[in-house]
């Protein structure tokens, strides 16, 4: 979980506390549904794109897998096949939305006008750092200002995070998938009596 950040976007200063990719946003003053909107769908826009990205990478890696395997079913696979799988779509669906993750970020924690620059005099108004109004805003300044290749700083923290979590996440679905299948089953009919 990550502590509350303030925004302040035209007027409205809003409070969230993100935990994972769920964001309470508390607005007060004028346009405190924009901010709201804002928020709420920055964090969806994300959350979306990598786990669209991460389920399409899986099941493409799955089918390879039960290829590589031999196998006709997903239910042959042995759970070191899902926990590969699970990692490698997991890291690849992480890098590639680290841009999007990175302007999510930006958005939620910008201080337009809360801190002052190093540069200037003590006591001068303070300039703001950055602001976004939208992540498309966020993605085309950050790259505009800092090259593409800053889309991904701190892809290496997030693909090792993605890697690991959807590993186990995917491996304890997949157990608990086949499990309940078996209890659901229907039983085969057993022979009349003689």
């Amino acid at each position: 979980a990550q502590g509350p950040e303030h925004a302040v976007s035209g007027g409205a200063v809003c409070v969230c506390v993100c935990v994972k990719c769920v964001c309470v946003c508390v607005c007060v003053r004028a346009r405190a549904r924009e901010c709201l909107f804002v928020v709420v769908v920055v964090v969806a826009a994300a959350a979306w794109a990598r786990s669209a990205l991460y389920f399409l990478f899986y099941e493409r890696l799955k089918a390879q897998s039960m290829r590589l395997a031999g196998v006709g079913h997903e239910r042959d696979l042995s759970p070191a096949f899902a926990f590969v799988n699970g990692a490698g779509a997991g890291g690849l669906a992480g890098f590639l939305t680290n841009g999007l993750d990175m302007a999510k970020l930006r958005l939620q924690v910008q201080r337009a006008a809360l801190e002052p620059t190093p540069s200037q005099p003590p006591g001068a108004a303070p300039s703001p750092r950055f602001h976004y109004s939208g992540m498309a805003e966020a993605l085309r300044s950050i790259v505009r200002h800092e090259g593409a290749l800053a889309l991904f700083k701190g892809a290496g923290a997030r693909v090792g995070f993605f890697s690991i979590s959807q590993a186990v996440s995917i491996c304890c679905f997949e157990h608990f998938k086949q499990f309940y299948a078996s209890l659901l089953r229907p039983a085969p009919p057993s022979a009349p009596a003689a």
